[in-house]
């Protein structure tokens, strides 16, 4: 008895501690530019720590780089310095069914000089996970952040796909992206039901004690 109810509490407190939402997919693209001087950018980059990209060409800046704002260690202008907008897409991220998904973004117009065209931003989860969402900015608009919920109805893989139209090398500048998987709801015990672990606990120790008093010589 003793040990059962110590067993119950003991996962109950661990369940507890295990609520939390939890990343599966976090890019702020800091580590790409953590080798930047201030206030600087790398035209046309490629070498990302998660993302691929498959089409296009990127620009990398952090705070005041390219004249441009960012809110983050590094950010991207999505239509870079050459070719078109891009195409950037994650690993293989792995979703579960019964949780709830959140894809984040945060964007903002790409104010490099006043009077460019709005930017549209397209994101997707690959098969059939999250469906295209289109994001047009104008020049002005602030970073801001771009949430989608959704959930899948049996184990699959799926991939953060970026695609930025245009080729006036003036895209949307990205400065995150997370996927995140939302906490474990906990129900905590009625007091009912920890006064039974305590008397499970009580009554399990009385019972050793008793057993220890009557053995006799």
């Amino acid at each position: 008895m003793f040990k059962a109810g110590a067993l119950s509490l003991s996962l109950y407190l661990a369940s507890v501690a295990a609520a939390g939402a939890v990343s599966i997919f976090s890019e702020d693209f800091a580590d790409e530019a953590a080798a930047l001087a201030p206030a600087s950018g790398i035209a046309d980059f490629t070498a990302f720590d998660q993302f691929s990209l498959d089409a296009g060409s990127t620009d990398l800046f952090n705070d005041g780089g390219f004249g441009l704002s960012c809110p983050s260690g590094g950010c991207l202008d999505l239509d870079g310095s050459s070719t078109g907008g891009a195409t950037l897409t994650s690993p293989d991220l792995s979703f579960a069914p019964g949780q709830t998904y959140t894809l984040s973004l945060v964007l903002g117009g790409n104010d490099f000089r006043t009077g460019l065209d709005d930017n549209t931003t397209r994101v997707s989860i690959t098969n059939g996970i999250l469906g295209e969402q289109v994001i047009t900015l104008s020049s002005s608009d602030a970073f801001a952040t771009f949430s989608y919920a959704f959930t899948v109805a049996a184990p699959i893989l799926g991939q953060v796909t970026i695609i930025q139209d245009g080729d006036d090398n003036f895209g949307n500048l990205l400065s995150s992206v997370v996927v995140d998987e939302a906490p474990t709801t906990v129900v905590p015990l009625p007091a009912t039901g920890l006064l039974l672990i305590s008397s499970a606990a009580l009554l399990g120790l009385g019972s050793r004690i008793g057993r220890r008093g009557g053995v006799t010589g």
